[in-house]
């Protein structure tokens, strides 16, 4: 499949994902029967079923979206490309991740560097212990990584790291 698609260059988002919503585009493209509010943050999330919650959840924040990307295992398009797309649209003003692994280190940190000039990046790194790194393998088969290697690395590009679901929200 990824071989059809870079040859074909169709990039897909996924497999494993929960789907995709856009506010300027009225696009709800979500397994979850979630109507999020509209905004100005995006929110990229490797966890499809607490990447829907969440966004449930912001409406309790009266925290509007504008792109929520459920990017699954990523097979395709990661991250780091997620991050470059959303730095370049202006109706971003911020990008929340819920991330279990990153698979290209250098361009992860090379776009967030790039982007957190002109908007804050916030990041909820999971898999901080070996139990979590294990459930992040299982899940998205993720290398989780050392979280000091995580947190060095967020620090270089600026970006801002949450504690905990609820404070990627507040």
């Amino acid at each position: 499949l990824i071989k059809i698609a870079e040859e074909g260059r169709f990039p897909f988002v996924g497999p494993n994902c929960m789907g995709v919503f856009s506010a300027t585009s009225n696009l709800l493209a979500l397994m979850a029967s979630v109507q999020p509010l509209k905004g100005s943050v995006s929110f990229i999330s490797q966890s499809g079923n607490l990447g829907t919650q969440l966004l449930d959840r912001g409406t309790y924040y009266q925290l509007g979206f504008d792109v929520f990307v459920s990017s699954g295992n990523e097979a395709f398009l990661r991250c780091e490309d997620f991050i470059e797309f959303l730095r370049r649209r202006k109706s971003t003003k911020t990008i929340l991740t819920y991330i279990e692994g990153v698979k290209d280190g250098r361009k992860f940190l090379r776009e967030a560097k790039e982007t957190t000039k002109e908007k804050p990046i916030i990041a909820l790194k999971v898999g901080k212990t070996r139990a979590g790194s294990v459930a992040a393998r299982s899940h998205t088969g993720s290398l989780a990584g050392s979280i000091q290697v995580y947190r060095g690395a967020f620090r270089q590009a600026g970006i801002i790291e949450a504690e905990t679901t609820e404070d990627l929200l507040k």
